[in-house]
């Protein structure tokens, strides 16, 4: 059985780009001879130094850095080993025949001759026709991500570049398709197999590679659409989900290529949690720390599920929801042991976007709801807390020092507020009426206040906005009035009936 962890691990981005022939400037077909020959050369460059070393490496592609000296000792190594190898030339172009004028012409930069020679051998029948297929669809493949790649670094992606790229991708697949399941082709492949003469690479080894193949091919885009949602742009991360979905059908199970490339970030996600659930516990009074840390740590991850997968995906939800659940409960700590309600509530609203079921959604609304309600209550109680330490008169704080040297003390002056009035019905001629006792500050130099300083004190402002008037009860003609009377009782002389 090909090692699945092979596949999965070549087919990423940088399938081409790191393919050990494509480091190493062998052909698939390299010899052992040719392959110490190669090691020789490159050592020798690499004692000799940083100039000689990066002329061996004219041929990489324009978006794959000269590599380190540890990297191509890897490469050597895993040319040695007949499962890496063989799956490694499955992704890069294979020989037609022994003096392949297509990969010179190729080498020398004239690609138009090689697919010219490709096309032609595609067009005829045998051996040469689907190797050259293969070909055709490796070279599309190589030159639409590099092309991706170019785009992603340099951070735009022009429309000429765009079409071109499209382009390729429709060709490398149509190509791709062709051949995944084609038994002519599989054949090829199970022959140049046999030549390792090595017992782990046997028929059975060629049976699980034919059906893991598509799933490792869709990894491919499935790297380059978390590449887009890094770089914050989601209609591109889209259209390679798209590619997923439209190529390979029957083969492929995109669901299980995109459960591979989030589970490692599945793995973080849950790693990050557990770290801050921890320090939460220990001190609950950290839990706003714990949320915003958490939400920055998570919020690469966040935004590439999001730009990625859609909203009924099990993983997007597991991961969203994870995030989600473990803030809120920082949260909940954090103001039950701070009480400070205004800092959580800008937190919940953060958390907005990653509620993304409805018992989530519910959730963070009746928490808006209630952190909302509470802001407000002790917001009110802080807000009369300041005023009663500042004198209604001069303005002046508590504790504050005066010119002379000396402290602010304040005092305060009970004020009566009376209002609400209306008559009483249960008893005649009665007027019931509501009394308010406000506590105005002063300090020790304005000493009483006067009514025009009351009035500017502003709950007393309030309250009488609110149809309150000074004093501790109205006035008889008040009452009076309540009762529809004239404000004053009759002067007339009163009739003596008898």
């Amino acid at each position: 059985m090909p090692d699945k962890s092979i596949l999965i691990k070549l087919c990423t981005e940088k399938v081409y780009s790191d393919n050990i022939f494509h480091l190493l400037g062998l052909q698939t077909s390299a010899s052992a001879r040719e392959i110490r020959r190669r090691r020789e050369d490159l050592e020798a460059a690499h004692n000799m130094g940083a100039d000689a070393w990066k002329r061996e490496f004219g041929h990489l592609l324009a978006t794959r850095p000269v590599p380190a000296f540890e990297e191509i000792e890897e490469a050597f190594e895993h040319v040695e080993d007949p499962e890496y190898r063989i799956a490694s030339e499955f992704f890069w172009l294979w020989p037609l025949d022994e003096d392949d004028t297509a990969l010179k012409a190729l080498a020398e930069g004239n690609k138009t001759a090689a697919f010219n020679i490709w096309e032609q051998a595609a067009a005829g029948f045998g051996k040469q026709r689907f190797i050259a297929q293969h070909n055709i669809a490796v070279a599309y493949q190589l030159y639409a991500i590099d092309a991706e790649l170019q785009a992603i670094l340099a951070g735009e992606m022009p429309q000429p570049l765009h079409l071109k790229m499209c382009n390729y991708w429709k060709e490398s697949f149509q190509h791709w398709e062709e051949l995944a399941d084609n038994d002519d082709f599989w054949n090829i492949f199970e022959t140049r197999m046999r030549e390792f003469d090595d017992p782990r690479l046997n028929r059975d080894f060629v049976r699980r590679f034919r059906i893991q193949f598509p799933i490792a091919f869709d990894n491919i885009n499935a790297h380059l659409a978390a590449e887009w949602a890094k770089h914050r742009r989601p209609a591109e991360a889209k259209r390679h989900v798209d590619y997923m979905r439209k190529t390979m059908r029957g083969l492929d199970n995109v669901e299980e290529s995109l459960r591979i490339l989030f589970e490692p970030m599945e793995r973080k996600i849950t790693a990050l949690i557990k770290k801050h659930d921890d320090a939460a516990r220990q001190n609950p009074g950290a839990g706003l720390d714990c949320a915003k840390a958490l939400l920055d740590e998570s919020a690469e991850i966040v935004r590439i599920v999001q730009s990625v997968l859609d909203s009924n995906q099990r993983t997007r939800r597991e991961i969203l929801t994870g995030v989600f659940r473990a803030c809120n409960r920082y949260l909940a700590a954090y103001a039950n042991k701070t009480k400070e309600w205004d800092a959580c509530l800008e937190m919940l609203k953060r958390l907005s976007p990653l509620a993304c079921t409805d018992e989530t959604e519910k959730q963070l609304a009746k928490n808006i709801e209630i952190v909302a309600e509470n802001a407000k209550v002790f917001a009110s109680r802080r807000e009369r807390e300041e005023a009663q330490k500042t004198c209604c008169g001069c303005g002046k704080k508590e504790g504050q020092k005066t010119f002379w040297g000396s402290i602010i003390r304040i005092s305060l002056q009970e004020v009566s507020l009376f209002g609400k009035v209306q008559r009483d019905y249960s008893s005649f001629g009665a007027v019931r009426y509501a009394t308010l006792k406000i506590n105005v500050p002063h300090c020790q130099k304005c000493g009483r206040l006067k009514e025009w300083q009351i009035l500017e004190y502003k709950p007393i402002a309030l309250a009488i906005k609110d149809g309150y008037e000074l004093g501790d009860k109205p006035s008889r003609s008040a009452m009076r009035k309540a009762w529809g009377l004239p404000p004053t009782e009759s002067t007339l002389p009163r009739r003596n009936l008898f």
